[in-house]
């Protein structure tokens, strides 16, 4: 479910994909805002802590690390039920680098890893 490949002016430009049934839509949308908005690597935009929020049960589940005390204070101030989890999901992506070469990176959470030829 939701594989996914980005074109940049018609060029590829990075596929992301996960596993893991309801997380999987946060999990490719987030490794794809991490690359493309916030420029980070591939491997850095696997790996960082999560967010997930879904309609039942109606809780913010974070990764450790995943949002700051005070966005977590704030949020919970605001009436957000916020549970702290252990890592979760198995996302990976391939993208193009500013030099044109190929990364990959398969998610630490997973027994993957990235291979090219």
């Amino acid at each position: 479910m939701t594989p996914t490949i980005v074109t940049e002016n018609g060029h590829f430009r990075m596929a992301a994909g996960a596993p893991s049934g309801s997380t999987i839509i946060t999990q490719v949308l987030q490794v794809i805002l991490n690359v493309l908005e916030y420029n980070m690597d591939v491997g850095a935009a696997v790996s960082v802590p999560r967010i997930h929020h879904q309609w039942l049960p109606d809780e913010l589940r974070v990764e450790s690390w995943g949002l700051d005390a005070l966005t977590v204070q704030d949020l919970r101030r605001r009436g957000h039920k916020i549970k702290e989890t252990t890592p979760w999901g198995n996302g990976n992506a391939i993208a193009v680098t500013s030099d044109g070469t190929l990364e990959g990176a398969a998610d630490p959470r997973g027994e993957g890893s990235p291979r090219g030829l």
